[in-house]
Parts: C-alpha cells; structure tokens; sequence
C-alpha cells in the first residue's frame, strides 16, 4: 500500500470534498471526491516529475482562488494552479526552502513558516509569480521567538500566531 510506504505530515480537504495528503518522500496524493469511497484504494499522484518542487512535503494550504499550497522540506513552496506549479524558492524572495508551515491572512497574503529563515510573506500581489528579490521575512533580528516556525494560525482579531522553536509570538497585523 502506498500511503503505509511514507509518512504523512499533512491532510487537507479541498472546497469541492477531495482529500489530499502530503507523503515524506512519495509527492503528493489526491482522493478525488467522487471517489471517497474507502473500499477503494484509487489515488492521483503528484511528484517532482510532474513539476512539483519536491517530494517531501510537510504542508498543505487552499487558498480563496481554491489553489493548492504545498511547503516542501528543501524546495520551497509549489503552488498548484489546475495542473501547473509555480514554485516559489529562496532564488526568488523566500527565507528558505525547508517550509514547515503555509496560511494564506484576511488580506489574502501567503504566510510561509521555514526551518530556519523565519515567516516569509508572500505579498498578495505577488502570489501570481512576479518577481522580486526577496519577501518581507520575520526572524530573530525583528523580534521572531526563533526562526524555525512550525506552525502559523489567524485569530478572528487578524493577529498572526507563530509557533517557533523557541516558544510562542504573537504579530499584531493591523492592516
């Protein structure tokens, strides 16, 4: 079987009842809603072969367009459009490519937590791939409690809530 192959870190439900699940190691898998029917064990398969930025994944994120965000453990983050990827990477604005952690905020920006380089933010603006040097980061030297972020969670007053490797902080996002 498969999904007993690898471990798997994540598990989202799309908006139109399809199950993915991110493999460490094996890409990602999707369960088609018209196929949740658990006596069948039928999957569609996603891996670097196809476009996506790695095959160890830690994350998945849908954004409001209905976009699948998968954060990889040493490429990035790949965004999958219908069945094309746009990855995103240290080469064109991320902190780092070991990604622990996706949430896209109220103001449909990409909140991206890393293994070492702190929370970059994709600006929404520039979700669609348009380049820049680099995306506003969080880490230690702005006040980050460590710069491997595991997990990012948005309360209902918008603050941003990082949970770090060195404890807890708190963003105030007034925007």
């Amino acid at each position: 079987e498969f999904l007993t192959a690898f471990a798997v870190p994540s598990i989202l439900q799309d908006k139109r009842g399809n199950m993915w699940f991110a493999t460490f190691g094996g890409g990602l898998l999707k369960r088609s809603h018209a196929e949740i029917n658990y006596s069948v064990n039928r999957f569609e398969h996603f891996s670097s072969k196809d476009g996506l930025g790695n095959n160890r994944i830690w994350s998945l994120m849908q954004d409001r367009e209905g976009n699948l965000w998968v954060g990889t453990y040493g490429r990035g983050v790949s965004k999958l459009i219908s069945r094309t990827y746009k990855i995103f990477t240290k080469k064109n604005g991320l902190s780092d490519d070991f990604i622990w952690s996706v949430i896209q905020d109220k103001n449909q920006n990409i909140w991206v937590g890393t293994n070492g380089g702190g929370v970059s933010v994709i600006p929404f603006r520039n979700v669609s791939g348009v380049h820049i040097d680099k995306f506003p980061t969080l880490n230690e030297k702005t006040g980050l409690a460590d710069n491997r972020v595991y997990y990012i969670y948005e309360d209902p007053q918008s603050n941003i809530w990082l949970g770090t490797g060195g404890g807890l902080t708190i963003v105030r996002y007034n925007q």
